[in-house]
């Protein structure tokens, strides 16, 4: 399975790889983003065992989820395909598709056979190694 991020303004796509995936405006996050709001180094996404897990660095604006007005914290929390992430500002839901300089994606995902998947997306992670379990924090 193939996750991506789907910008609600564009619709441009952000394909994440499996493991840690860094997401901000420093040139070393292995997904460079230059949205209004948006912190240097701003997210950590992990894909997992086909599940996907976000935490915030601490950013400046925050990191919310669908709308709900709770910043999430530096801890790995579940996220899932149609979940909207709000990259460090919050905005009412009618009006996203006006907002096309900040950082509003939607969680999706692609099947894809294992054969297709390789070279997939631009974006390269470290691909450091992971463990199974629910808690992605529980690594040793």
């Amino acid at each position: 399975m193939v996750f991506y991020l789907e910008h609600v303004p564009t619709g441009d796509r952000v394909f994440l790889e499996e493991g840690e995936n860094t997401i901000g405006r420093d040139p070393d996050c292995s997904i460079n983003m230059h949205f209004l709001y948006m912190s240097r180094k701003h997210v950590h996404i992990l894909v997992e065992n086909d599940r996907v897990f976000i935490k915030d660095l601490e950013s400046r604006n925050g990191t919310f989820i669908n709308f709900l007005g709770i910043r999430i914290d530096k801890d790995y929390r579940q996220i899932f395909v149609d979940d909207v992430l709000l990259f460090g500002d919050i905005v009412a839901h009618h009006l996203v598709h006006k907002c096309p300089k900040l950082g509003i994606f939607t969680l999706m995902e692609e099947e894809h056979d294992s054969e297709d998947s390789v070279g997939s997306s631009p974006n390269r992670a470290d691909g450091s190694p992971s463990s199974e379990g629910t808690n992605p924090e529980s690594q040793e």
